[in-house]
């Protein structure tokens, strides 16, 4: 079989795989079952398939097929999943929790890093347990603090737990994964290097250069399309409009990527800042479009990669080492422990209205799974024990999907984490948030800064016109409540940009269906009088 021909198949493959997740999906959410989740379906799928390519003897093929596997998660998927966790960010609980974001994302990150990669180090050299370098503890330690718990937050939105404790969870992944992939790849670019604590430093040093420079990256081509959407005026053509948004994504992508910085977490601040600020200058059908088609890019990337990690479990050679994987697995456990304890302390010493109790942190805790991105980041490393970092991993993942994603469900009805009518939190307006609102966002958007729409007397956590369920993932009912005032602004802008025959006609437009309205509304009434009169003269005889 010719390779083109081979890869068609591969992919008709992968495709199918797809095609049949979306279908169970769909009657899995039809159904009330709670201990079994969509991540744990496509995997499951996956090791079915496996299992079938094995027994009738393709497994050969298929780990031919996925050679060039790490460039393909790399580039066309790992992006679309982070693209898409920054842009349908709820942004007011998750601004109102960034200081616990931050400790859990960037410090909780780093301490899970070095403290499991920093026991490995130490089982691998004084014990005969198993032989793995230092750089590959290192890079083991990085891999395994990549949180990705998309099964707890689906489940965390239809129980409807505390707002709070779901911007926690979701912020520290959206950043943790950023955070993880750069860590991952500032020790892959010193792997030849000797480990000193002058290589720890000087690696830390590179680390928190790559991310901020990939930050204001992201964050600076994010303005510049918020600036260029909103002075081409392209709000009568939603395709071009939604293009340019995600055009400048992936720019911000490949562009730092030539610079030598991190592309993943380039990409996560401009859909921060694109969702901040280019979304409010779009048409009402491209905000729509923007953010479904982010969420369905997102949702069949994960898809993807989660039914490819179902068949790596058959399909790949593996080099299991069970002391390894017993010893990983429970340093695991243990370094989030110190991960989180400490951090929610620090969180509550500085936050005094937002204290993180002992029933969320065993949540927080709990719901640090390992999935599509530490998977993806084990594959196709090069070093030496490159394949038993891969079956590590991958143990871990299934065994955190399949067994915690499963008891997520109970713990949480268990420990009561769950509020039916959250308040909408309330942003003061001073500092840096108030130069923001007054300046940068006017001269960005269309939005007028008004004092009077931040004054605590005209705050109300329970609008009366919201009807937007709970943690949906949108951001209209953030923008509803920012501004009551901006949807006549709005209105009146597009009447200023439209033509006086086309406001004419829309009235008319209006007017019809009115007068259409007004006559059912008679016809129907004198319908009913009829009957009534109909039923009056029987009644009678």
């Amino acid at each position: 079989m010719s390779e083109e021909k081979f890869g068609h198949w591969g992919l008709l493959l992968f495709f199918f795989c797809c095609l049949v997740a979306m279908i169970l999906i769909h009657f899995l959410r039809r159904s009330k079952i709670t201990y079994f989740h969509e991540t744990g379906l496509n995997s499951l799928i996956g090791i079915i398939v496996g299992v079938f390519i094995k027994h009738c003897g393709g497994s050969e093929e298929i780990r031919e097929f996925s050679g060039f596997k790490r460039e393909i998660f790399m580039i066309l998927l790992l992006p679309h999943i982070i693209f898409e966790s920054g842009y349908n960010l709820k942004k007011r609980n998750f601004f109102k929790n960034i200081v616990s974001i931050l400790l859990f994302a960037i410090l909780g990150t780093l301490i899970t890093a070095f403290f499991v990669g920093g026991f490995l180090i130490i089982f691998s050299h004084k014990t005969s347990i198993f032989n793995l370098s230092t750089i590959e503890c290192l890079l083991f330690g990085s891999i395994i603090s990549a949180t990705d718990p998309v099964s707890v937050l689906a489940i965390f939105q239809q129980l409807g737990v505390d707002p709070d404790l779901y911007a926690n969870v979701f912020g520290e992944s959206v950043l943790n994964d950023a955070i993880a992939i750069v860590l991952v790849e500032t020790f892959l670019k010193f792997r030849d290097h000797d480990v000193t604590a002058v290589f720890i430093f000087k690696s830390l040093g590179v680390f928190f250069g790559v991310f901020l420079g990939s930050f204001g990256i992201g964050a600076l081509n994010a303005m510049i399309s918020a600036f260029l959407i909103k002075h081409i005026k392209v709000r009568d053509f939603p395709i071009i409009e939604t293009s340019i948004l995600f055009l400048f994504a992936w720019c911000t992508y490949f562009l730092c990527e030539d610079l030598g910085l991190s592309g993943i977490a380039g990409i996560l601040f401009c859909g921060i800042v694109q969702a901040h600020y280019s979304y409010l200058n779009l048409s009402e059908k491209s905000k729509e479009l923007t953010k479904n088609l982010a969420h369905l890019l997102s949702f069949m990337s994960e898809s993807f990669v989660f039914i490819y990690l179902g068949l790596a479990v058959f399909c790949f050679e593996h080099d299991f080492h069970v002391g390894i994987i017993f010893v990983a697995f429970f340093l695991c456990l243990i370094s989030r422990f110190f991960n989180i304890a400490p951090l929610s302390w620090i969180n509550n010493k500085i936050k005094k209205n937002h204290q993180i109790s002992a029933k969320k942190q065993f949540v927080l805790w709990f719901s640090g799974l390992r999935g599509a991105v530490s998977f993806a980041l084990s594959v196709d490393l090069p070093t030496p024990h490159g394949p038993v970092i891969l079956t590590t991993t991958l143990i871990i993942v299934l065994i955190t999907i399949f067994l915690f994603g499963g008891l997520t469900t109970i713990v949480v009805k268990k420990l009561d984490v769950q509020v039916e009518n959250p308040p909408i939190p309330y942003m003061k307006n001073k500092g840096l948030l108030k130069l923001e609102r007054k300046y940068i966002k006017p001269f960005l958007t269309h939005r007028k800064y008004d004092p009077a729409k931040y004054d605590p007397a005209n705050y109300s956590p329970y609008p009366s016109n919201l009807e937007v369920p709970l943690l949906d993932s949108q951001n209209d009912k953030e923008e509803k409540i920012e501004n009551p005032n901006e949807i006549e602004l709005e209105n009146s802008n597009e009447n200023q940009n439209q033509n006086p025959n086309e406001i004419e006609l829309e009235n008319q437009n209006e007017n019809q269906n009115e007068n259409q309205n007004e006559n059912e509304n008679q016809n129907q009434n004198e319908i009913e009088n009829q009957i009534e009169n109909q039923n009056e003269n029987q009644n009678i005889n």
